[in-house]
């Protein structure tokens, strides 16, 4: 299970690349959750409750139940519409992108903003609506204390805002629980809703009465019926809108590809279902028309509380409203990602503040500013509550459908051209796209009529309350937008704009935003209380397991490559080895005799304390002023140069020049067996890295000496590899010098070497047969010395092959566990990780 939740994610991430966008926001919603969210938003428990005045006052029964087969039947159309479309670009920007991609940025900004502004207004409609029956219900159980007026409907508003706002900021796995929960809930409770509607009441109305009464209460001719019917219509369009929440969750879902418009498609049509029975059972329970008309807004608790009686409504109410709180909090998680994606291709002013993410990869700056423009849209209820939410729901209608009929239209131009996904119509397309973008602009035309002849300017009875406001704030908000566009936008909006230029840097912003969430987890948990902070936690820590399993990964990737990357380097060893033993053949042949031997006494247990006078020869000094100029450079370890190469850190990029990379480097100290003095000169200390190498390959003084001065000749031939200019001279000069350096510092310590040899030939007979257990026990310090000695080549060049293969053993193991800690830790390989702690010991 878990190893097919991982290909689903590394799948769902690699479209979302191929998209231009990272893995930001958390990837764990599944097919059901996805359809949850839409069939929340939907939700028949809160757009057919409270706008089913709407209907019964412009046609009456027909309107309800006709008219919401008929919305319902072009509604699963426009989903499939859609559904198609996002599952070729399933992003959270979802409609706008989608335009941008197939016409443009001019038909992307358009989308966009019609699609925003529709969100923030269906949000602040749902809330409104649930904010009426909430409020119903506080006066059915508080007579006394909660009254239903304007002011309190608005305070209860507010409240409900804070405590949607406050669940939004959790993490999305327990969003994705909440609409899990929410989708039953809904589904359940119109099956207790149907049953006790059935059961409870004493007299029902007629069959005839359900499907064929009509009723006109809109002020308008019956002549006018079919318009009037039409009015009646925006009860199941307003309700059956908010689908497009799947395409916005996509970015979350897993196999987005086929979830998001499969749970586009399917929420609708199960609405239309479940939605369907509900209405039917209220419209059987009606006890009489005229209360129901005038009831209006509240028409639906007329019914419940005249035909059931208090006790059963508030019990119904009470589903409702629950229902209604999971909607809200539904809606204002979609709208945050609508934003959130919008901003992030710099479409909405103040863009870099609403596309951040918290610690646990919510959008919670986009879902603040929801919350609050959702709120501040209903202020006008203050003055006139009907009207104020009669123009959230027309801009919300009306917004959203202008939204999802753009792309539509794209996607017929488009034709054969279209890239399909994994969910497709086929050649269905040709008459399921047309058909819907008819569909929405009758809805579109319908909505902007007056809904009462009281609203027309200019009639004898006008009233500012009977207005319908949709026209003013639709073509207000369009010249807003648009005149931004065309006076600045035009300029310097290019549609979606690519996170990173490629894969690699994609992968980048993932693994730190991955290791903030890893730091800030324990924080993070403690801020959600109670039940929403243990689920959060759960989702942290199953977040971090399978984090850890990726980087673990990537780390083996990672030390593989550097083992094949190690081999050059040997390659460039063995050269290296060549030229140390030229030149050392070379130097010896210049050496001349110090002058003075040296005393030497020699205790088994104990360390051997020289005190040698050196006389150097002419290139003896020459070799010792060259191995100081280029000291830095000589100290960098072969094998270190190939890790750095396996965590993709390049010396030559990081330091511009000999002296500052021997400033960076990490590297343990080596005595400098030609410029040291001799008065001081003390046993060199093993890095602790090495210290068992150290112990199990003893080496003779004069192996001591030499092991730094072949090591600098290796290093030098890998700085051949890493060109850089040295204080105005060219890449190639720099290589010169590396070179020259290394083999010259070869060649001073073998100088040394003899030189220590032949002022104590007793010493240096004596330490040829010594044991390795003696040679541990009693290191021979070996300094600058007179005259050159008889070492044993072939002895020496065996146990430095020896000490070399067991040093780079030793460092490549220390480098695979480095990686694996650090990927472990972040999910990332610091430089630390190079190894260049475990450089190699005199």
């Amino acid at each position: 299970m878990a190893a097919t939740e991982s290909a689903e994610r590394t799948e769902d991430e690699a479209i979302l690349h191929r998209l231009g966008y990272a893995q930001v926001l958390y990837r764990e919603m599944g097919g059901f959750s996805n359809f949850a969210i839409s069939f929340t938003i939907i939700s028949i428990l809160a757009g057919c409750l409270t706008s089913y005045y709407l209907a019964f006052n412009n046609g009456g029964p027909i309107a309800i139940t006709w008219g919401w087969l008929l919305v319902g039947a072009f509604c699963v159309l426009v989903s499939m519409a859609m559904g198609e479309i996002a599952s070729a670009m399933p992003t959270a920007g979802a409609l706008y992108f989608w335009a941008s991609k197939l016409g443009g940025p001019a038909w992307g900004w358009f989308t966009g903003w019609f699609n925003l502004i529709g969100q923030i207004a269906v949000t602040a409609a749902i809330q409104y609506g649930s904010a009426l029956f909430a409020t119903a219900l506080l006066n059915l159980w508080f007579p006394d204390a909660v009254g239903t007026d304007t002011g309190a409907v608005f305070i209860t508003l507010t409240v409900i805002v804070a405590l949607q706002l406050g669940l939004n900021l959790l993490n999305v796995n327990v969003l994705a629980l909440l609409n899990t929960v929410s989708a039953w809930w809904h589904m359940v409770g119109v099956i207790v809703i149907v049953a006790i509607l059935i059961a409870v009441p004493d007299n029902h109305q007629s069959a005839g009465f359900v499907f064929g009464e009509v009723i006109n209460n809109s002020g308008f001719s019956d002549s006018a019926i079919v318009f009037v019917f039409g009015l009646g219509l925006l009860m199941a369009q307003y309700t059956i809108t908010g689908y497009d929440a799947s395409a916005h969750m996509s970015e979350e879902t897993r196999q987005a590809s086929r979830a998001s418009a499969l749970g586009m498609v399917m929420s609708v049509v199960v609405s239309v279902v479940f939605g369907f029975i509900l209405l039917v059972a209220v419209t059987f329970a009606v006890p009489d028309v005229q209360g129901t008309l005038d009831a209006a807004g509240n028409a639906v608790v007329y019914i419940w509380t005249e035909s059931l009686g208090e006790t059963w409504a508030e019990f119904l109410l009470l589903i409702a409203v629950i229902a209604q709180l999971f909607c809200g909090t539904a809606s204002v998680t979609s709208a945050s990602r609508m934003m959130f994606a919008f901003s992030r291709d710099r479409a909405v002013p103040f863009s870099g503040l609403w596309r951040k993410v918290a610690a646990n990869r919510v959008p919670v700056n986009a879902v603040t500013a929801i919350s609050v423009l959702a709120w501040a849209l209903m202020l006008p209820t203050l003055a006139n509550g009907v009207v104020g939410y009669a123009v959230g729901t027309s801009i919300a209608v009306i917004g959203l459908y202008i939204a999802f009929a753009l792309p539509i239209i794209l996607r017929i131009k488009a034709g054969d051209r279209f890239e399909r996904g994994a969910w497709s119509l086929g050649n269905h397309y040709k008459w399921i796209a047309p058909v819907s973008v008819a569909w929405i602009a009758l809805v579109c035309v319908l909505f902007l009529m007056p809904l009462s002849p009281k609203g027309i300017p200019g009639a004898e009875d006008f009233s500012w309350e009977s207005v319908n406001y949709a026209p003013i704030t639709v073509f207000g908000a369009l010249i807003l937008f648009g005149g931004w566009y065309l006076l600045s936008a035009r300029n310097w909006f290019t549609g979606p704009v690519r996170e990173a230029g490629s894969e690699e840097e994609l992968k980048t912003i993932e693994a730190q935003l991955d290791a903030e969430a890893h730091r800030d987890a324990p924080g993070a948990a403690a801020a959600t209380a109670g039940a929403g902070a243990a689920a959060g936690a759960v989702a942290v820590a199953e977040k971090v397991g399978t984090d850890t399993e990726t980087a673990d990964d990537k780390a083996d990737d990672k030390a593989d490559d550097a083992g094949d990357k190690a081999d050059p380097a040997d390659d460039e060893v063995v050269k290296a080895d060549d030229e140390v033993d030229a030149k050392a053949d070379a130097a010896e042949e210049s050496e001349v005799v110090a002058t003075e031997p040296v005393a030497t006494e020699t205790v088994a247990t104990e360390p051997v304390v020289t005190e040698p006078v050196v006389a150097e020869s002419e290139a003896g000094e020459t070799a010792a002023a060259e191995s100081d100029a280029t000291a830095d450079v000589a100290k960098v370890d072969t094998t270190d140069g190939a890790e750095d190469t396996a965590t993709t850190t390049e010396t030559a990029t990081e330091t511009p020049d000999a002296e500052t990379a021997a400033e960076t480097a990490e590297t343990p100290a080596i005595a400098d067996p030609v410029s040291a003095d001799p008065a001081t000169a003390v046993p060199a200390t093993a890095d602790p890295a090495t210290e068992e190498t150290a112990t199990k390959e003893p080496v003779t003084g004069t192996e001591a000496v030499q092991e730094p001065a072949a090591d600098a000749g290796t290093e030098a031939a890998v700085a051949t590899e890493q060109p850089r200019e040295e204080e105005g001279g060219t890449g190639t000069a720099g290589t010169t010098a590396g070179t020259t350096a290394g083999t010259t510092a070869a060649a001073a310590g073998v100088v040394t070497a003899g030189a220590a040899t032949a002022a104590a030939p007793a010493v240096t007979e004596e330490r040829s047969e010594v044991t390795a257990d003696e040679a541990t026990t009693a290191p021979v310090v070996a300094t600058d010395a007179a005259a050159p000695g008889e070492a044993d080549a072939d002895l020496r060049a065996q146990l430095k092959e020896e000490l070399k293969a067991e040093l780079k053993a030793e460092l490549r193991a220390e480098l695979l566990d480095e990686l694996r800690r650090e990927a472990t830790t972040n999910g990332t390989v610091p430089a630390s990780a190079t190894g260049t702690d475990a450089g190699a010991s005199a």
